[in-house]
């Protein structure tokens, strides 16, 4: 992404159909958001970074959020914000 001009902060990844929620930070600076699964029959908790099971065993990657247990979710939202801080728009995504 930075070889192409893409800055950290100007690029998201967002992936859904994963067993757990969270926001991970990779030590490049770029983000991904999960929604986790639609339900709890589903989900399951994920590894921490440092996990020796885990995707990334030396803990490399940085997770600000991480489900506390397994819990399903059938909703997403996405806002945009002006610059003092108000709602312009917002969409809500509800599994069908």
């Amino acid at each position: 992404m930075r070889e192409n001009g893409i800055p950290p902060g100007r690029f998201f990844v967002i992936c859904g159909d994963r067993h757990w929620k969270y926001h991970s930070v990779h030590p490049s600076g770029y983000e991904e958001f999960c929604s986790g699964t639609l339900n709890r029959e589903n989900a399951r908790g994920g590894r921490a970074p440092g996990n020796p099971g885990s995707t990334d065993p030396h803990a490399q990657i940085r997770q600000p959020y991480k489900d506390k247990g397994p819990s399903g979710g059938s909703r997403i939202e996405f806002s945009h914000y002006d610059d003092t801080g108000a709602v312009l728009y917002r969409h809500v995504q509800t599994a069908p």
